[in-house]
């Protein structure tokens, strides 16, 4: 019997942006990329359900047909690495192309474009989208449950059986699938760093940060120093997106001149130094590690950085879409936060047309459903209808009891004690304090803030790719991913160890001597 999972709860995702693997114009974009992209034939019908709450999505999936697809993606790039790599390689120019429509978007002079316009840059954009979005489905099929992790550490496992080595297995992994390349909050945290240098040689300047609140920096820097306001500014608007995810706000120039007031008030707070050296090719001597597992180690690394990367121009583009719908939601005198409900295959007829009701778009945005059966027709089901659906199909059971110690995926090895803090959206961040463990559903950029505080990280959802996984490396923070229900037995104020080079998580009745 068919059994179904909810995979994640994205938080603050709607459908423009949650499921747009489905139909789009009378095409399935998925199937599209699965027979023509990935070459794959006869795979398994997927069948999905986008259930929307109160602004926040669930993602669900039928596990028995998922596994299938996982299974036939990952035996085909352990047989055939190349094949891998032509695959993450097309994932670049489907993300590079929503970057370049989407800085296209920006430039426009909204209230000059006539209806018929908006409408076809809006087409432009989803379409870009939807190539760049599918294209996911090969990362996440690969490392599904960990799985091409757990394929490479055992590899790694049996080679060092005999050895004597200093590093964990975890480390020896870690630094085996080292991204060597940087990545936009890498990027900008190296240019930000580089703003900070100026204000820390001028004594004047650096005394006026620590002395003033960022608000009044606001005012006051550009009046004093009009170079330093005007890099400030070019800086937000170049990496101010990094946070707007799928509905935004991002980070505004006052974030940042908070930011820059923090390193100068500490030292400690200043970004480490990202070190993208690698001694790979000396391990892959020592281990005797041959061609095929060289090349599969590669493109695991390649995956975890193009997950990244992908999400990054799904967020920019979500920003440069949004511009477009404050414009249609000025002609039409539609909610921003309402427009979003309105399905891609829908909006034509909103744009060109008489609009939509208030009230139909206020009951989906509280309850309702997309559910997604392969080519065939999507179906929307709003309220008690789609709740009624929800309840009649076969739910895969979670045992979760009061537990003392919970297991993960090793993310980024370490150990440290402290209070959990769930953090799950940006107004959870308040609660957050210097050494906290952070515990979430999935972390994302947007919680950045709140990471950097984190003495660990621990996730209910995400394999090897997840952002948390991502950042914990990149920042040498101890982190446990894929518990599945750490925000449900934890609660905010519960002492913890976190031992992430064996991937257990357990209460503590009080702080242990290490």
């Amino acid at each position: 019997m068919d059994k179904w999972t909810v995979f994640e709860t994205i938080f603050k995702c709607n459908p423009q942006t949650g499921n747009t693997y489905s139909l789009y114009l009378d095409k399935d974009y998925l199937d599209e990329y699965l027979t023509k992209s990935l070459g794959l034939k006869n795979y398994p019908t997927q069948e999905l359900l986008y259930i929307y709450h109160n602004g926040n999505l669930d993602h669900c999936f039928n596990i028995n047909q998922l596994n299938k697809l996982v299974k036939l993606v990952l035996n085909k790039v352990l047989a055939n690495p190349n094949w891998a790599i032509k695959n993450n390689r097309d994932i670049v120019r489907r993300s590079n192309n929503v970057f370049k429509v989407s800085q296209e978007i920006l430039k426009l002079n909204y209230q000059k474009l006539t209806n018929q316009e908006l409408y076809q840059w809006y087409s432009k954009y989803f379409q870009a989208h939807l190539k760049m979005h599918v294209s996911g489905w090969f990362g996440n099929a690969v490392d599904y449950d960990g799985q091409m992790h757990s394929y490479l550490t055992n590899y790694l496992a049996n080679k060092t059986r005999k050895l004597e080595l200093k590093q964990s297995l975890a480390e020896l992994f870690n630094q085996l699938t080292q991204i060597n390349r940087l990545s936009h909050a890498q990027k900008a945290e190296k240019e930000l760093l580089n703003i900070y240098k100026i204000i820390n040689r001028s004594k004047r300047t650096k005394k006026l940060f620590l002395s003033s609140t960022s608000s009044r920096l606001l005012k006051i820097i550009p009046q004093i120093n009009p170079l330093l306001a005007k890099l400030i500014s070019n800086y937000q608007q170049k990496y101010g997106w990094i946070s707007y995810q799928f509905e935004g706000p991002g980070w505004n120039e006052k974030h940042f001149y908070q930011q820059l007031k923090d390193w100068l008030k500490n030292s400690k707070n200043l970004p480490s130094k990202i070190n993208s050296t690698s001694n790979k090719q000396a391990i892959f001597k020592k281990l005797s590690i041959d061609k095929k597992h060289q090349l599969l180690f590669g493109i695991f690394s390649d995956l975890v950085y193009l997950k990244g990367f992908r999400k990054d121009s799904m967020f920019f583009g979500c920003q440069a879409r949004d511009n477009l719908f404050k414009e249609i939601c000025r002609r039409k005198n539609l909610p921003i936060k309402l427009i979003r409900y309105i399905y891609p295959q829908e909006i034509k007829e909103v744009i060109l047309k008489d609009g939509v009701s208030l009230d139909f778009l206020k009951r989906r945005y509280d309850y309702h459903l997309y559910h997604y059966q392969g080519k065939k027709s999507g179906k929307i089901l709003v309220g008690l209808q789609a709740k009624f659906f929800v309840n009649s199909l076969n739910w895969k059971e979670d045992n979760v009891k009061t537990a003392d110690r919970i297991t993960g995926m090793i993310a980024s090895p370490g150990f440290a004690q402290g209070r959990i803090k769930i953090i799950n959206v940006v107004a959870d961040m308040k609660k957050m304090k210097q050494s906290d463990i952070l515990v979430s559903e999935a972390t994302s950029p947007n919680l950045m803030p709140a990471i950097k505080k984190a003495a660990a990280i621990v996730t209910n959802v995400g394999g090897i790719t997840c952002h948390a996984a991502i950042v914990s490396r990149e920042l040498k923070i101890p982190c446990v991913i894929g518990t599945n229900i750490a925000t449900r037995v934890l609660k905010d104020g519960d002492l913890v160890e976190v031992d992430a080079t064996k991937g257990i998580v357990r209460k503590l009745k009080k702080i242990k001597k290490i």
